[in-house]
């Protein structure tokens, strides 16, 4: 026990050492919100060059190109009010001090084709490609393949590190944008190659500081958008470079599979885990070896840029479920459910349409968190229209690290789809009602599968008298 004499100013200690700890530990946070809202700064004005580019080029097509129709300038007057608008979004989102420190991303990842994808974003190119200073090239082997992205933020992405590329580029050059199969065919991979001057090692050194420090102020932000944009899609930023030789910026993007879904997201989600490094280099050497037939020499330098601002809750652990809607409630009801929906979802979640009306997600929360959110999701769509009738199945637990875990989630995203194809009862505009004549059998289908038939009879008959009639020239 302290002697009396020393009680007082003891406790006195104590409390200024508290204070002291107290105001240490204030100003830490201060400091980490400040270099949060500094970064999020500059990611915004990264992000505003490439729509700054696109308008700077229509305008200058609409002036300098007489030879346009109209059908082409109205095109790019409304390419040019697209990126304006898409300006004005991300500067909104910048004068909000909560979407500072957080995603103020909305995904939707839906299953789409190549080809459609290549459209939009050769839409949102459309000033680039009338230039005569650049030519855009595409290499898709295989456009009819389905990926599961955000089509806007993918468009965003590309267009993104063809803006940069544009900026380095020297007039006359050939910029190609490559969407090529992995070789283990498990996910897409999205390259935009050109010829241009290429990155020194400095510079290079640099974007491998940006990846591993994001307070590091000396690092170039060229690319930090970018990387969070790929992240979105269960990916990292990969640039390789030679100079002199041209340079190749890659991403990937999961086929709309079950399997690829799962391991792109599980490859991507564990990237940090030290129980993961196995996985994290196999996906690294993967990326290395699907890019041996690109029609340039292999670079010497290479950086991977990783989104790491945002860590997980559960850096281990998510939780796994099934939602789906009632069988009231019609597709366009389901629509704007799944725009909703997904628009919920956190950084590390994401959501699968197994059907018109089901949905199999996962969530970086545990049990109880997650059903305070899905109750919170069933009153304020359930209040907007009572026809929804959301329903969930019992939420289980995935273990991350466990090998098993794959299996599991894409059996479950495979049954789940095969049970969404069996036919259910949806009341949509083209459905037959009460009251209406019922729908009566047709005799057309079997008449002509009749005529058909004694179509074939006749040329088989014809066809065996011709061979008795060869066979008996045949006899001597």
């Amino acid at each position: 026990m302290l002697p009396s004499n020393m009680t007082a100013s003891t406790n006195m200690t104590f409390i200024a050492l508290d204070d002291h700890n107290r105001g240490r530990s204030g100003n830490l946070g201060i400091n980490h919100t400040v270099d949060t809202i500094v970064k999020r700064l500059s990611e915004t004005a990264g992000e505003l060059r490439s729509p700054l580019d696109l308008v700077a080029s229509a305008l200058r097509s609409l002036r300098d190109n007489d030879q346009l129709s109209n059908l082409q300038r109205e095109e790019l007057c409304k390419v040019g009010l697209a990126q304006i608008e898409r300006m004005n979004q991300s500067i909104n989102a910048m004068s909000v001090f909560e979407s500072l420190r957080a995603n103020p991303l909305s995904v939707r990842r839906q299953s789409i084709s190549v080809s459609d994808i290549r459209t939009n974003i050769e839409k949102a190119m459309s000033p680039w490609s009338l230039s005569n200073h650049l030519e855009i090239l595409w290499d898709v082997p295989a456009p009819s393949s389905v990926a599961f992205v955000d089509v806007e933020l993918i468009t965003r992405l590309v267009s993104g590190i063809v803006s940069h590329t544009i900026r380095t580029a020297n007039e006359g050059d050939t910029i190609l944008l490559s969407v090529r199969p992995s070789e283990n065919r498990d996910s897409i991979t999205w390259s935009v190659i050109d010829r241009g001057e290429g990155f020194t090692a400095a510079e290079m050194g640099r974007f491998r500081k940006l990846d591993q420090s994001s307070s590091n102020a000396n690092a170039s932000m060229a690319f930090a958008k970018c990387r969070h944009l790929a992240a979105l899609h269960f990916s990292s930023l990969c640039i390789r470079s030679r100079k002199g030789m041209g340079t190749e910026i890659y991403f990937e993007t999961p086929h709309a599979t079950p399997k690829s879904i799962t391991q792109c997201w599980l490859c991507w989600r564990t990237s940090e885990l030290a129980e993961a490094d196995e996985l994290s280099k196999h996906r690294r050497s993967r990326l290395q070896d699907s890019h041996r037939s690109i029609r340039m020499d292999p670079p010497v330098m290479a950086a991977e840029l990783r989104h790491e601002q945002i860590a997980p809750r559960h850096a281990k652990h998510a939780t796994l479920g099934v939602l789906s809607l009632g069988e009231t409630a019609s597709r366009a009801m389901a629509d704007q459910f799944d725009s909703y929906f997904q628009s919920e979802l956190g950084y590390y979640d994401f959501a699968f349409r197994a059907g018109s009306h089901r949905w199999v997600w996962v969530v970086d929360a545990d049990v109880s968190e997650t059903q305070k959110k899905l109750h919170h999701i069933s009153n304020l769509t359930e209040a907007e229209s009572a026809q929804l009738a959301i329903r969930w199945t019992v939420l289980s637990t995935l273990d991350l690290t466990q090998r098993r875990t794959a299996i599991t989630l894409s059996d479950l995203m495979v049954r789940e789809s095969l049970d969404a194809s069996t036919p259910v009862s949806v009341y949509d505009s083209n459905q037959v009602r009460l009251g209406t004549a019922p729908i009566e059998p047709t005799v057309i289908a079997s008449e002509r599968l009749d005529e058909d038939l004694k179509r074939l009879s006749e040329r088989i008959r014809r066809q065996n008298s011709n061979l008795r009639e060869q066979s008996n020239k045949l006899r001597p």
